[in-house]
């Protein structure tokens, strides 16, 4: 599973994906954890349907906050899991109009409870309802390319070069078989 963690502050990053590496040992789950300090930063690496869930600030620093960048998420993508964090609960409803799969208060003293929680509850999610992906590297960073975007694949020696249907063009290494 690929996840994205978005806070401005770097000790409540490392908090988050201390306790997701913790949940996945104690589930015998991997995880491949990508940790951002912004959301501008998140959206200058995102591609559709990369990552399945993204935890999400709702209140950063300067820029964009979570409520904006879940928007830029799902003008591209609304199939990613949400999982907003914040200290208030003033922006549920935003939660709401963005689908967001959980909303979570960072108190640390139930943070890891709740996290252990959201993750069982998404795990239980039927694989099934997410769309057929073609899974691979490019660039060196994992893709996951849901079958209705991919336009075509071209082999070139022992690359292959796909293309999906916002024009957006991947190479990894592997053969057409």
């Amino acid at each position: 599973m690929v996840i994205a963690l978005v806070d401005d502050r770097v000790e409540d990053l490392g908090r988050l994906k201390a306790i997701l590496e913790r949940y996945a040992n104690r589930n015998g789950r991997r995880f491949d954890i990508f940790a951002f300090e912004s959301g501008e930063a998140l959206m200058e690496r995102f591609q559709a349907h990369r990552y399945q869930v993204i935890f999400l600030d709702v209140f950063m620093g300067d820029g964009m906050t979570g409520v904006e960048t879940a928007e830029r998420i799902r003008a591209q993508d609304g199939d990613t899991l949400l999982v907003f964090l914040t200290t208030s609960h003033e922006h549920q409803a935003d939660a709401i109009h963005w689908h967001v799969f959980d909303y979570l208060n960072k108190d640390p003293d139930h943070l890891e409870r709740d996290v252990f929680q959201v993750m069982n509850r998404i795990l239980r999610i039927p694989s099934g309802k997410a769309s057929p992906c073609l899974s691979f590297v490019s660039e060196k960073e994992p893709v996951r390319l849901p079958y209705e975007q991919l336009v075509y694949l071209a082999a070139d020696r022992n690359y292959l070069n796909i293309y999906d249907s916002q024009g957006k063009q991947y190479r990894t290494r592997a053969t057409f078989t």
